[in-house]
């Protein structure tokens, strides 16, 4: 099955391509796998997306970054918090180093579960990682310290935004804004 094939059929679709392409006699690849993992993302289906990367990191195929960072990504639309940490575990282990898109989705995944602590672990792992953060992550950070009500938070991650020669965007200072509304 071709890539560009799997990017335009829905989850369901390329679920049923994969999974009958042995018996047609066709190669499925790494492009393939990352590419169903990508729909699932998208339609937040973390489970399936989550046992095509067990699947593939067990076969010979060698899922990268980019593949893990699809998963996390479906995990975090799925609320699934725990499950990217374990993933960021997983990429450790095997010595792939998670980017700050990986780094970026974990803590939104954390912001939808209004788990800032987490968060703000992952916000400090990325730095010991030598990762930088973008404004993105930090926007991501500032989110799930507003859900949770952390005001105090927000001003500390703002203050690390400007020490990072970063420019806040407007999602970020509406974000911290209203963190900064629900301190009592």
């Amino acid at each position: 099955m071709s890539s560009v094939r799997a990017r335009k059929m829905h989850w369901k679709q390329v679920l049923a391509a994969l999974t009958t392409a042995p018996e047609a006699n066709l190669v499925t690849d790494i492009f393939a796998c990352s590419d169903a993992i990508a729909a699932w993302s998208k339609d937040a289906q973390w489970q399936q997306a989550l046992c095509l990367l067990v699947t593939a990191r067990d076969g010979e195929w060698l899922p990268d970054v980019i593949t893990h960072n699809s998963v996390i990504s479906a995990c975090g639309r799925g609320k699934q918090w725990q499950q990217t940490f374990g993933l960021l575990m997983l990429m450790h282990g095997s010595k792939l180093v998670p980017d700050v898109i990986t780094y970026s989705v974990a803590i939104s995944a954390c912001e939808k579960c209004v788990q800032w602590q987490q968060a703000l672990r992952f916000l400090a792992m990325m730095r010991k990682d030598g990762t930088v953060p973008d404004v993105i992550t930090y926007s991501s950070a500032i989110s799930a310290c507003e859900k949770g009500s952390q005001w105090l938070q927000t001003l500390g991650l703002l203050a690390r935004i400007r020490e990072d020669s970063l420019m806040p965007d407007i999602i970020t200072l509406n974000a911290a804004i209203s963190a900064c509304g629900k301190s009592e």
